[in-house]
């Protein structure tokens, strides 16, 4: 978020030229009556997203990829010792007898 934290009035300004370049495409899109141009201007917010998403997830995570720490993290944490089992009893049951249902409180 370095951009965000040195300039926030460029981000904001750089967010409403996507949005209002986008809609300006799409009306442009129903004005020509083109299936070349629906298949575009999808591509094109495709890619947007795509690019907005992959800047925002790089700005956040400082250019590292987590994904590859959080494997490794994995991998040395199943290459270290087992624990030691913990063995549990199963609570014990009151006796029921045949044809009686149980009294609560006795």
């Amino acid at each position: 978020m370095k951009l965000l934290d040195r300039s926030p009035d460029s981000v904001m300004a750089l967010a409403f030229v996507v949005v209002y370049g986008v809609i300006l495409i799409e009306i442009w899109m129903w004005t020509v009556d083109s299936l070349a141009a629906v298949a575009g201007t999808l591509a094109l917010v495709a890619g947007l997203a795509l690019g907005i998403g992959r800047w925002f997830h790089d700005s956040l995570t400082d250019g590292e990829h987590h994904v590859a720490r959080v494997l490794e993290a994995a991998a040395r944490a199943e290459q270290a010792e087992p624990a030691e089992p913990v063995s549990v009893e199963a609570p014990k049951r009151p006796a029921v007898a045949a044809g009686h249902a149980p009294v609560l409180g006795h």
